[in-house]
């Protein structure tokens, strides 16, 4: 923060306040302090915001490897495969690589 396009000496604050130096001193502690806390805020925060950017590179990074994972262990399947679980059936379809088709169907009684 540059402060050169204005005199905040001491005495100047004490002019501002009347005269009153214990009020100025005061004052320049309060805005001291609060500088402060917002430095340690800022920081913080910024911690923060480097930890959840690092969490969504790492889940990213998962659901890419589960789904390149997930591609070439249908690539081995058959061209079609059915599966069942419950009541519910997955048609899997496998065409090439880019071409793959999950079709879901609840069975009916």
């Amino acid at each position: 923060m540059e402060i050169d396009d204005y005199d905040i000496s001491y005495s100047s604050i004490c002019d501002r306040i009347n005269g009153n130096p214990q009020a100025a001193k005061k004052e320049l502690l309060r805005l001291c302090n609060m500088t402060v806390k917002a430095e340690e805020k800022v920081k913080k925060l910024e911690e923060e915001l480097s930890e959840a950017k690092t969490d969504v590179r790492f889940f990213k990074k998962g659901i890419y490897n589960t789904f390149h994972y997930f591609r070439n262990q249908i690539g081995k399947l058959p061209s079609s495969v059915i599966l069942r679980e419950g009541n519910t059936i997955y048609t899997i379809k496998y065409l090439d690589e880019d071409n793959i088709t999950i079709k879901v169907e609840k069975e009916s009684f």
